[in-house]
């Protein structure tokens, strides 16, 4: 499902592209079988979060570079993301 997501990701529409890369995120890191974040990174879409400073940016720097002290700070910065966005089901 993760390498349907991200694939998706590289064509979604702009209105879309956010909720999906998102879901994409929730998937990889609910997933045993994902390791490797970065091409979920290089994705324009992500790029343009990064650019656009959206939290979801953010969080999901804290599994590509980030620590538990990341996480934790992420979730003091940020306090309602989780709830807002979709717990993944690890962190329930």
């Amino acid at each position: 499902m993760y390498g349907l997501l991200v694939e998706a990701s590289k064509v979604a529409p702009p209105v879309d592209s956010r909720a999906l890369v998102l879901k994409t995120i929730r998937v990889a890191v609910e997933s045993p079988q994902v390791f490797d974040f970065e091409k979920l990174a290089s994705l324009p879409a992500v790029e343009q979060l990064a650019k656009d400073k959206d939290p979801v940016y953010d969080f999901l720097q804290i599994f590509l570079v980030g620590d538990l002290e990341s996480y934790r700070a992420f979730t003091v910065s940020h306090p309602t993301f989780l709830a807002d966005n979709g717990r993944p089901a690890f962190l329930s």
